[in-house]
Parts: structure tokens; C-alpha cells; sequence
């Protein structure tokens, strides 16, 4: 049984995020001032990204503008998975390609599952596409300094 809790002010969770944009944007490109080095890589990774946020903005403004906000986390799914994958092609690491195979599964079953539990498909596709790889890529990194010292 899923109990909802209903808030009008619920939305103003997501307009942190905005504060929390804002921020990384100023932290990336103050480091990127400080880096010496500009690689071929980094400049897919930005438009990577760039890509995706423009297209999640565009699907999220849609959505709400013609009031179809069921099939909101049924496209954000797909969509988690676009970054995702590329990111994961691009530095040849599997977990990350996994995880958007995993965003990708749960978008397709997303339509046989009632609409309130969008959210937890959310958070099983971030723990499975962001989480875990973050994790797993941080270890790895760790064991290949520790490896060079």
C-alpha cells in the first residue's frame, strides 16, 4: 500500500536545486580557470552535459505546461540514462554503462507501474546510475594512486 503525502508547498524542494546549480557552475568554472590542461575529452564531457540539462529542462517544462506531470519520471528515466551512457563509453567504465541499461529497463517497465511510485524508480535508477558507479570509479582511483606511491 503506498500512503502519499500531499504538500502545496512541495515543489519549493525542487527550486533548492537551482541554488545548488547555480553553485556547481561557479565551483566548475572557477577550477576550470585554475587547470592547465584543456583535453579533447573535456570538451565532450561539457557538451555532454549541456546537451542533457537543456533537454531535461525543455522535457520538464513541457511536461508541466500541457499538465501531464504522470509521465514526468517515465521520461526522466530515459533521459538519466542518455548522459550516463555516453559518460560510461567515454572513459570505458562498465558500471557506468550499466547503470544507464538500468535507467533504460526501468523506463520500459514504468508504464506497468502506478504513477505514485515514479519516485521510487527515481531513486533506484540514481543509485544504480550514479551512486554505485560514483563509488566504484572513487575506489578505483584511490587504488590507482595508491598504486603509483
Amino acid at each position: 500500500m503506498v500512503n502519499l503525502y500531499h504538500n502545496d508547498n512541495g515543489y519549493m524542494i525542487w527550486s533548492a536545486l537551482w541554488l545548488v546549480a547555480i553553485y556547481q557552475i561557479y565551483y566548475n568554472i572557477k577550477k576550470k580557470k585554475k587547470q592547465n590542461v584543456h583535453t579533447y575529452t573535456d570538451e565532450i564531457v561539457k557538451y555532454i552535459w549541456i546537451a542533457f540539462f537543456v533537454a531535461l529542462a525543455l522535457v520538464l517544462f513541457i511536461c508541466q505546461q500541457i499538465g501531464v506531470q504522470q509521465i514526468i519520471y517515465r521520461l526522466l528515466l530515459a533521459l538519466y540514462g542518455i548522459p550516463v551512457f555516453l559518460m560510461g563509453g567515454l572513459i570505458r567504465f562498465k558500471p557506468l554503462i550499466l547503470g544507464a541499461i538500468c535507467c533504460w529497463i526501468l523506463a520500459a517497465i514504468s508504464p506497468f507501474i502506478a504513477s505514485e511510485s515514479g519516485v521510487l524508480l527515481i531513486a533506484v535508477a540514481i543509485i544504480a546510475a550514479w551512486i554505485v558507479p560514483g563509488y566504484l570509479m572513487g575506489r578505483r582511483h584511490r587504488n590507482e594512486v595508491m598504486s603509483r606511491i
